[in-house]
């Protein structure tokens, strides 16, 4: 799951659009969502499901042990912070650079990614994912 920074408070993506402005909305923790864009909060017939194609461009942040615990993001050999055109595009190329713990299970055949050190964070409002 990706989301964004507001402030100090994540807020969830929930892959859903404002009906009222087409923005994505965010999981306010309860029974309605919240469009940053319109700020309103929104019921579930005020939002439409987003194609999976279009989702946000992402930033991967995660908090390092030194300074602090300061949020810090993935950056490529310039220094320049990584942006993936997608979540999934991002969790491959953790997986890719062997950043994320595994777990296989033989008797089921499956192999379990573990990403609960890294935040996917959104990039669709400029300013929104930097602290």
């Amino acid at each position: 799951m990706s989301g964004i920074f507001v402030g100090e408070f994540f807020y969830d993506s929930t892959n859903k659009i404002c009906k009222i402005c087409s923005s994505p909305v965010w999981d306010a923790y309860g029974d309605f969502y919240v469009c940053l864009k319109c700020k309103k909060n929104l019921s579930d017939k005020d939002v439409l499901k987003q194609n999976p194609y279009n989702y946000s461009s992402v930033v991967v942040g995660y908090y390092g042990q030194e300074n602090n615990n300061e949020l810090k993001y993935i950056v490529d050999s310039t220094g320049n912070t990584m942006i993936f055109k997608n979540v999934f595009e991002a969790k491959n190329y953790l997986i890719d650079c062997g950043l994320v713990k595994k777990t296989i299970y033989k008797n089921l055949n499956i192999e379990l990614y573990h990403f609960n050190d890294f935040y996917f964070i959104d990039q669709v409002q400029e300013g929104c994912y930097v602290k």
